[in-house]
């Protein structure tokens, strides 16, 4: 397991065993926002610089050809890919980190560019992408935001090249542990995802609850 630390003076990167210690602690020169597995590479996003470094010598891996929409994800696709989702403009690149080829898509969905949305400011991004995850085959699932609790999260499959492939409605879990202020029933709010096989994964770190849904193929 590999942990990004943001913490004065820098950041630093933390690798830990199956068994819970730490093997490493490197401190990190560039201010990397997002990490991801690469085969047996560990792969850090300078998200200022729109490049992507070897971790943790910082070799650079690639240098995207257009300054990246802050904020981002980075994500592990098939082979040697990355990818890059631009939360705030709903775009998709994409690079192989051996042949240096890239890729820019946009992602096109009624849910993403037929919902009227707050302007986007320097310091404030309106998000329309929340969370992402991509499965062994290169395809994109993506939550999308706004949605309606009580009929459930929102989650749009993409191909590699940014094709809509099939929309996905995700009900909730309601749990008494999470009834509060902004959450009277209590519905359970994805913040993080993954995909395993044609089973997606969410998780709150409200409460630490995981919920798996089966993806239609």
């Amino acid at each position: 397991m590999a942990i990004l630390q943001a913490s004065r003076p820098g950041r630093q990167l933390i690798l830990i065993n199956p068994a819970g210690s730490i093997t490493l602690q490197a401190p990190l020169r560039y201010r990397i926002s997002d990490l991801a597995f690469v085969g047996q590479q560990i792969v850090g996003l300078d998200e200022p610089n729109s490049q992507l470094l070897r971790e943790p010598d910082e070799t650079l891996l690639y240098s995207a050809p257009q300054k990246l929409d802050w904020p981002t994800i980075l994500l592990s696709g098939r082979e040697e890919t990355v990818a890059i989702i631009e939360l705030g403009i709903a775009r998709l690149r994409l690079a192989h980190l051996r042949t240096g080829i890239s890729s820019m898509s946009q992602l096109t969905a009624p849910e993403i560019q037929g919902i009227l949305r707050p302007m986007s400011t320097a310091d404030k991004v309106s998000h329309i992408i929340a969370e992402a995850t991509m499965n062994r085959a290169g395809e994109l699932f993506c939550t999308v935001s706004p949605y309606n609790v009580d009929t459930g999260a929102i989650v749009l499959k993409f191909g590699e090249d940014g094709t809509l492939a099939k929309r996905l409605r995700l009900e909730l879990p309601v749990l008494d542990e999470l009834k509060g202020k902004g959450n009277p029933d209590g519905h359970m709010v994805p913040m993080f995802m993954g995909v395993v096989g044609n089973r997606l994964f969410t998780a709150s770190s409200v409460g630490h609850r995981c919920a798996y849904y089966d993806v239609p193929r």
